[in-house]
Formats: structure tokens, sequence, C-alpha cells
């Protein structure tokens, strides 16, 4: 996962900013009543000065990589404007590379 977090570092433009990632427990996580069960992981960022670390409990997707670091390069952005730009430069990523990519659904 290194790899895919200093690749996206850069191509964000987040050369300043260390990238952690921390696994939690489940049961660190309240999760609404009504959510369904597919959707019940947690995968977040925390940005504190020039740190920001990603919480998650599963284990991260690159998907999940370019999301969290999208809302630290722009944290002034909605989430559906994050959801959008994942999905746009993941695409571009695959037709570059050629790297396969697979859309996860989001539940939000």
């Amino acid at each position: 996962m290194k790899k895919t977090i200093e690749f996206w570092r850069k191509e964000l433009s987040l050369k300043d900013i260390e990238v952690l990632t921390q696994e939690i427990s489940r049961e660190q996580v309240d999760f609404p009543i009504d959510i369904d069960e597919k959707d019940m992981y947690f995968v977040g960022v925390n940005r504190e000065g020039n740190t920001a670390t990603i919480y998650h409990d599963r284990p991260l997707t690159e998907e999940d990589i370019v999301h969290e670091l999208l809302h630290v390069a722009f944290p002034e952005k909605s989430e559906e404007w994050v959801v959008e730009q994942t999905d746009k430069k993941l695409k571009a990523k695959q037709l570059y590379y050629g790297t396969t990519y697979r859309k996860v659904q989001r539940g939000f």
C-alpha cells in the first residue's frame, strides 16, 4: 500500500504531507442503526498539520486512498465531488497505465 499512497500523494500535489494509515477495530465505530450490513465499514481521514492519517476497519483499496487523499487536497469540496473525482482519477490512471479499476459502491 505504501507505493500506492506515494503515487497518489505525488499525483495530488501532497508532497509536503506525510500520510499514515491506522487500522482500527470495528467496535470503535458507531454505525447508524438503519445501515445495511454491506455498508458497515469505516474509512476516514484526519489531517493535523502536515500529517494525514487514514483510519480504516477493513483492508484499504486504492479507491479508498484516492478518495481520502482528495479530501486532504480539497477539504472545501463536497463528498459528491470527491466521489466523482475519485472515479475520474482512477479511470484516467487505468487508461494511462493499463491498470484495472473496479468501482466500489460507497454507502453514505
